[in-house]
């Protein structure tokens, strides 16, 4: 299993510090631009870093979007999806709003969670990397 931490939209991959320092040797793809090009650019580090199976994303914000769109695309290569601060209201924005609306997968489960403590904890669990 491999954790790749995705910020949210606009936020430094050091908001992941905390977090890094628990882990065993994560990965994170810094997310930028559109959500159209950090989902195609999350595919490319994916490639780049030879990661085809047994991914877990550990996401803040709209990095649980990519996330969820890089499990649709390719169910197998993704492990599993937990989330800090999940957007839920800018889904329920209409699309002419949120423009890229339609490349969230919204049926793709992500296990949310409060805050970084009960992120390493769900991180942690067993039957999670293996689902």
């Amino acid at each position: 299993m491999t954790i790749v931490l995705i910020p949210s939209t606009g936020e430094l991959p050091d908001v992941f510090t905390s977090v890094v320092q628990q882990l065993d040797q994560p990965k994170i793809f810094a997310a930028q631009g559109s959500l159209a090009t950090q989902i195609k650019e999350c595919e490319k580090f994916l490639d780049k870093h030879e990661l085809r199976h047994s991914v877990v994303f550990a996401c803040r914000g709209t990095g649980a979007f990519v996330a969820q769109a890089i499990k649709q695309a390719s169910p197998n290569r993704v492990a599993g999806i937990v989330a800090l601060g999940y957007p839920h209201a800018a889904l329920k924005l209409p699309s002419f709003v949120f423009r890229e609306k339609k490349l969230v997968p919204q049926h793709i489960p992500v296990v949310h969670v409060a805050d970084e403590a009960q992120m390493l904890e769900v991180l942690a669990r067993e039957d999670f990397r293996q689902s």
